[in-house]
């Protein structure tokens, strides 16, 4: 039996209450209310019943911090549908720039002048339909176009691997995928493998910088990271340490509005800002270290 979990809040707050209820789900969705666009509607599913108790309490301690109004909750079962159709309808094949992502379940030709992945949805974020996905997509796609060519790529916070794997068959180079969350970095390297660019990334676990592994390996001159606001801010005095100069940082999973906290952190720490895409509700920066 799945239980939905609903609530709605202001477009800025979405990501704490994300933060708050972890990864013990099935999936996150949110919606912009066509009535007011800066409300947004919160579902979630889960595959057990939720305590509803724990939720409200943590919503109410959160809120209280932030000095703003603790958000509904409302629970209910989720009618039985066909999970397998409806998920195939929810992901068709989508084209982003020079990108084409397509599922397993999809049927049709895999056009021949794209670069194409197949990617299916599951827990690990990345399937190419999220703002900030795309976002990094046509950032990495216009470096490329402008002649940067970097030697030694990191993507944090990899997800299902989609922003390395553009990497490598943009760039045509060797990198590391890393991620905080075991399930993300299984899924990553299962999608590596899927197409065919074992040879090209290794995933490894690890949180931000922290991992042998990646600080044996830096300085880099091209990381991505599509998290989220506040892990990218602190995330920033490593980026100084582990970029090399004139290196690129692409920061993502930002909200438009978080754009100008991140980008100040990261200007803090000699980098400068040199390229902006919103899309929707959300922002990619693209900065440099000087």
């Amino acid at each position: 039996m799945l239980y939905k979990l609903e609530f709605c809040c202001h477009k800025i707050h979405v990501p704490l209450f994300e933060e708050i209820l972890g990864e013990e789900h099935l999936g996150l969705s949110a919606f912009k209310k066509p009535e007011n666009p800066d409300e947004w509607r919160i579902e979630v599913l889960f595959d057990f019943t939720p305590n509803l108790q724990v939720f409200n309490y943590l919503f109410k301690e959160a809120s209280e911090k932030e000095a703003i109004e603790a958000p509904y909750l409302s629970l209910s079962i989720v009618p039985e549908i066909d999970w397998l159709s409806e998920n195939r309808k929810a992901f068709p094949p989508l084209t982003i720039g020079d990108f084409y992502v397509y599922g397993s379940h999809h049927e049709g030709a895999i056009p021949q002048d794209k670069i194409s992945f197949k990617i299916d949805a599951a827990t690990a974020f990345g399937t190419g339909q999220h703002a900030t996905t795309q976002g990094c997509l046509i950032a990495l796609e216009k470096l490329q176009k402008q002649g940067f060519f970097p030697r030694n790529p990191l993507d944090i916070g990899c997800g299902t691997g989609i922003l390395g794997m553009a990497i490598a068959r943009l760039f045509n180079v060797n990198l590391i995928a890393s991620d905080c969350d075991l399930e993300a970095v299984d899924k990553a390297a299962a999608n590596v493998l899927e197409n065919r660019l074992a040879t090209h990334i290794t995933c490894h676990l690890s949180e931000g910088f922290q991992s042998t592994i990646l600080k044996e390996k830096s300085p880099y001159d091209l990381v991505t990271a599509n998290i989220l606001a506040e892990p990218l801010i602190q995330l920033a005095p490593d980026m100084n340490s582990y970029v090399t100069e004139n290196g690129i940082v692409i920061l993502s999973g930002l909200l438009a509005t978080q754009a100008e906290a991140v980008s100040s952190a990261y200007q803090r720490f000699s980098f400068k800002e040199i390229k902006r895409y919103p899309i929707d509700e959300w922002m990619t920066l693209v900065m440099t270290r000087i």
